[in-house]
Formats: structure tokens, sequence, C-alpha cells
């Protein structure tokens, strides 16, 4: 017996070997190659989970920022110096590592090839067998001379443009800073300045801060609040030139023809979809933005974006909307690795759930909070610094504003996305 079994081993292990070669080469077949290109929200979420289940396929994520991905949503709390850089960090650099995930930083992606399936960097080919589009926005800068500024000028909208800020007002001390820009961005920004000390002016050329996110009813509690902290407040008013001595900030030049006298501005004027890259791709775009359907995926096959750069569908109105929160980006990555996985998982449409704090308020929008037609009833309700705003049509709530107090924020976003039906007796201030 033992004889016999020594005769058939050698035959046993060949087996084996060719059972072991099989199985590997199996794994090799199964084997994907992911570019991601930037390296924000979408992006990181998409790495994340798709890492979480797929161990073996090659992942490479090209950034053009010097710096680790980190939360751009925490940029006026490092203004503030209320966390440091290492707070914001969405990944470390041992999690690539570990993850065995190649993150190329200061890496800008000049072509993206679809018929070949590479993207180019220079002279630099990178093959990918699938492609996720993380590539977000960039600051739009109005036509106001600031090619001519040497020194005392700049954006709000990543951590490079944050730690410079920052270093500025530390090294040189100026008498006061000029924000540009009454959006969600520019009041962050003037209320980290002014947690610091620091004189502070806000420009903008609506006649009201806030112009798209909220009605007059809130701008005024708004506009209250930080008259009452000495913010300097110019609505209605456009900038004409930033006005500079040997290349530095001297001035503001209104259109009005004001002077506001400053050594410091910072624009937080918006931001530009990066679709320059989608030019000759045949990628289907909406105004610059990509296209999209649930799974996440472009026109075409191997692609799929998230993110900044993507139009989707609203979740109660259904029409096409630009993506432009934070986690609504978060969940499109999510959703989109989930296509290579077992249990695919189908993108459930755009909240419109916008979120900030400023001025040591929580700030809540979500759905339709400015131009409202006739036969929407508003309800305002307010005591103190606490404000909640709440827009009915047709007994259903189609949007609402929570300044302050945010204790029953996920029963009103309930509410909003099962559109049950509401009367004004539904909404009370929580201390009531």
């Amino acid at each position: 017996m033992v004889t016999m079994l020594l005769l058939f081993l050698p035959a046993i292990f060949c087996k084996l070997r060719y059972i072991k070669i099989a199985q590997h080469l199996y794994m090799d077949s199964m084997k994907k190659r992911f570019v991601v290109i930037g390296a924000s929200a979408a992006s990181i979420a998409f790495i994340t989970k798709l890492r979480s289940f797929d161990k073996e396929s090659e992942i490479t994520c090209l950034s053009g920022e010097s710096y680790i991905p980190y939360n751009r949503c925490l940029l006026a709390d490092y203004i503030s110096d209320d966390i440091s850089f290492g707070d914001m960090v969405l990944k470390t650099e041992d999690f690539f590592k570990q993850q065995n995930i190649l993150l190329r930083l200061n890496t800008w992606v000049t072509q993206i090839d679809t018929k070949n399936n590479c993207v180019c960097i220079g002279d630099e080919n990178i093959v990918y067998d699938y492609l996720f589009l993380g590539v977000g926005t960039r600051p739009f800068i109005p036509n106001i001379g600031a090619e001519d500024v040497k020194e005392g000028l700049f954006t709000f909208h990543t951590a490079d443009d944050a730690k410079k800020l920052s270093h500025y007002i530390d090294q040189q001390k100026p008498s006061n800073v000029i924000v540009v820009g009454g959006g969600i961005n520019g009041i962050e920004c003037v209320s980290s300045l002014h947690s610091r000390h620091q004189a502070v002016g806000l420009i903008e050329r609506s006649p009201q801060i806030l112009p798209t996110q909220a009605d007059q009813q809130v701008v005024h509690h708004l506009t209250r609040m930080m008259q009452q902290k000495s913010i300097a407040l110019f609505m209605g008013q456009e900038v004409e030139k930033i006005c500079t001595k040997q290349g530095k900030v001297t001035s503001v030049l209104l259109k009005s023809g004001s002077h506001l006298m400053t050594e410091c501005v910072v624009l937080a004027t918006g931001s530009t979809v990066n679709s320059d890259l989608l030019q000759d791709t045949g990628i289907a775009t909406s105004h610059g933005s990509i296209v999209v359907d649930q799974c996440l995926k472009t026109n075409i096959d191997n692609v799929y974006a998230g993110g900044d750069v993507c139009t989707v569908q609203d979740m109660v109105t259904k029409k096409t909307v630009k993506s432009a929160t934070w986690a609504d980006a978060m969940l499109q990555g999510l959703c989109a690795a989930t296509q290579f996985s077992q249990k695919p998982r189908l993108y459930p449409g755009y909240v419109g759930l916008r979120d900030s704090k400023f001025f040591e308020q929580d700030f809540y929008a979500c759905g339709q909070t400015v131009d409202h037609d006739s036969d929407v009833e508003s309800v305002i309700l307010k005591q103190d610094s606490i404000l909640h705003a709440f827009y009915i049509k047709e007994n259903c709530l189609i949007g609402f504003v929570l300044l302050g107090d945010i204790s029953k924020l996920a029963d009103y976003k309930k509410i909003y996305l099962t559109q049950q039906s509401v009367t004004k007796k539904d909404f009370v201030l929580p201390t009531q």
C-alpha cells in the first residue's frame, strides 16, 4: 500500500502544482488596472470602497496637488487655527502603502485617450482597464487685474491657498482683509478671519449674501448677525480692479468708483469644472459637466465619474443638477466602486443638502430655498440666534434652512425626501 502511494505521489504533486498555476493565472486574469484622476471626496471614496473587496487589482491615483488627500470642507477651520493640516487628512500615506495603492502627487494629466485606454502625463502613458474621473473644480478668477498682483491676493479653494493666506496674515498683519464673493465659501472665509480678530470686509455683487442659498428673510437675520460683529458689507457692489503698487495690493476699486483700502484680498468667487481634459475624449457632457447614469458610468463603458465634475438627477425633483456637495461626492464614489463587486449599488440621486458653519452657528440648507413661486408658503421661526425657514408647496416641504439649532435635521430631511403631506403646524422650534 505504501509502495503504491509512493508511486502516485509525483503525479499528485504535479497535479497540485498545475492547479496552483491555473489558480494563479486565473487570479491574474481577474486583476484589473484602475486609474483614478483626482484625490478629493469622490476619488477617495471610490478607492477605499474598491480596495475593501478587491485586494488584487492595480489602483493608481493621480493628484495635481502636493498634499496628501484632505477634506476641503475644513479650510475655514484651518484658517481659524481650530485644527492643523493633519486633522484635515482623509487618508494617510500609510493607508496607501498598506493597501498597495499607488498615489502620485504633483501629477497633472495632460490628455485622456479613451480609444487606447490610457492617460498621458507629458510623454508618459498609463494604461487602464477602468478609469474613474474625480477631477473636481478650480477657482473662478474674474477679470479684475489679478494677473498683475504679486503679493496680497489669494483664492480660497485648496489647502495650499489656506496655508498661504494664513502665513501672509501672520507675517504681514494686514490692517484689514477684503473677501470678494458672498456665497457659502466667502462667508466661511470671513468667519474664519473674524475669529482671528482680523478686520474683514465682504463684497458681493448681488443685493444680498448667499444669493443662491437663502431668501431675504433668512439673509436679513444673517446680515444683522454679521453687522453686529463689525463685518463691513458691500452688497450690490462689483469689483472693477485690484489696485497695486510694485505688485502689492493697495486697494480694491469698485465699479461704483469707490476705493476700499486694503493690503489683502481673498477671491471666493465660485469655481469652474475641470472639464479641459474631456476635450476629444468622446465623454458626453452637459454645460461642461460629465453626464453619468445611476452606476456613475459615462457613455463610455469603462469610464466612471463622480463629484463636482458631474451632473446628476435630483432625488426629489428628478431634474438634472450639478453635483456640488462633499457628502454627495463621497456617496457617488462609493456607488461607482460597488459596480465592480458582487453587490452593486445604484446611486439614489442628489439630495441637495448643503451644510456649513460660520460665526459658531451651524447652517443647513436643503432643496429649493430661493426663487419661489407665489404659491409657496414660507414658515419662518426665530428665537435669539436660531432661525428655521420652511417652504411648503401643495402640502409638501420643498426646501428648508436651519441656522443655529439643527437637532431636528434628520426629521426634516426625511420629510423632504419622502414628500409626505405637511402643514405649517408641523414645524416648531425645538425649544417650543
